[in-house]
């Protein structure tokens, strides 16, 4: 509607005679991509540089923005507790972070037009955490956030995930942050896993533990726009902020059915430490914890290990083989004595192995875990038989303790 009464309004004055403004001429708009913010502003390009006001960026970017009129002094407070400073006239801001400050250098200065302060597109979108791109078709400027954000309510916190430079934040009550760690494969599977253009609707923390030797264990939910997807993901975060590895939980639904489920809520899989810890659901405390070396040795060719279920003697998880590769198979680990038990060797006949496969040309088999009771475990072993692929179930059990 803006640029309809803006084409308008040229062409009334083209009509009467009268010249544009030079920077009207300019205008450019710029648009919040895969939001439902839409267009956010007009851009101006002065001297060759686009300028944006920078009020217009603060509810895209959640940013909190200060002006001190007396020293012409402009403070912006990111989500991640970084602080930005600048001001107008001034090719150069002050990024003040984790108690280091550093200058940024701007291709153009700010300026102070009308009351409002412009500042270069490029310097301000990538200095809030968030992408930008020009699309030369539409002559558009397109933003879009690289960062999602959720408090929890029961300590006052808010915690940060940066998805460009992948790392986690949480902010206390007066908002001074700290950096937990820099889960990657979370990062990874917001930004690859799922198409880039998908935004983070909403994020939600479920729980926060502090557990083992002063890790954090965050529980935490995404939901997305327009995809009908949200993922789970339960991160264990050591102190000095440095693991790499720290999606251990990876829950998949689509249209309200999960269709994926790595982990269960109580377990940990700690890929640096070469352990699993089995946390109290309620509390976080770690109630035992298993070095899974001997589960490695037993199944060497064993990928994509999962849980099932854990009593705190016993262990179930899954695995898959590389001529398995969609089928889940169970091991049981005692946790006392680190025997492990290949329970698809036990509970699968050897010629009916084969029908776990990554193919359906054939038929194809699946053996889902079901329930554990008074030392039983229970399975449904299903076979899909072609041409109607309709699968027949049976129910397996075995007893454990």
């Amino acid at each position: 509607m803006k640029r309809k009464i803006f084409c308008l309004l040229s062409a009334l004055l083209l009509l009467l005679g009268l010249a544009l403004p030079a920077w009207a001429a300019e205008q450019i708009p710029i648009i919040a991509k895969d939001s439902s913010l839409g267009e956010i502003a007009y851009g101006l390009n002065i001297d060759g540089s686009v300028y944006v006001p920078l009020r217009s960026l603060f509810e895209l970017t959640q940013a909190e923005v200060d002006w001190r009129p007396a020293d012409r002094l402009i403070t912006i407070k990111r989500v991640d507790g970084a602080v930005l400073t600048m001001r107008p006239g001034d090719k150069q801001a002050k990024l003040s972070h984790l108690g280091e400050a550093r200058l940024l250098e701007m291709p153009a200065a700010a300026r102070l037009l009308n009351g409002t302060t412009y500042v270069p597109i490029r310097f301000a979108a990538e200095n809030l955490l968030c992408a930008v791109e020009w699309d030369a078709a539409a002559k558009e400027v397109l933003l879009q956030k690289r960062f999602v954000t959720a408090p929890y309510e029961p300590t006052h916190k808010r915690y940060t995930l940066d998805l460009g430079a992948g790392k986690l934040y949480e902010l206390n009550a007066a908002g001074e942050a700290r950096l937990l760690g820099q889960p990657q494969d979370a990062a990874t599977v917001l930004l690859d896993d799922y198409d880039p253009g998908w935004e983070c609707l909403s994020a939600e923390i479920e729980n926060v533990w502090e557990t083992l030797e002063g890790c954090v264990a965050l529980k935490w939910r995404f939901s997305f726009r327009d995809s009908q997807v949200w993922t789970r993901w339960h991160l264990l975060l050591t102190p000095d902020g440095q693991n790499n590895r720290s999606a251990i939980f990876k829950g998949f639904y689509t249209e309200g059915e999960e269709f994926l489920l790595c982990a269960d809520d109580a377990n940990i899989w700690w890929p640096e430490q070469e352990r699993v810890l089995q946390l109290d659901n309620k509390t976080g405390a770690v109630l035992a914890s298993y070095d899974y070396a001997q589960l490695l040795a037993a199944l060497p060719q064993a990928h994509n290990f999962a849980f099932s279920f854990c009593d705190g003697e016993y262990m179930l998880l899954s695995y898959q083989q590389e001529e398995h590769l969609w089928a889940d198979l169970p091991v049981l680990v005692d946790l006392k004595t680190g025997e492990v038990t290949d329970l698809f060797t036990e509970l699968i006949p050897a010629e009916e192995r084969a029908g776990f496969r990554d193919d359906l040309t054939g038929g194809s088999s699946a053996l889902l875990f079901t329930k554990a009771a008074d030392g039983v475990l229970y399975f449904d072993y299903i076979k899909f038989v072609p041409p109607t692929w309709q699968g027949e179930h049976n129910e397996i059990t075995y007893r454990y303790k």
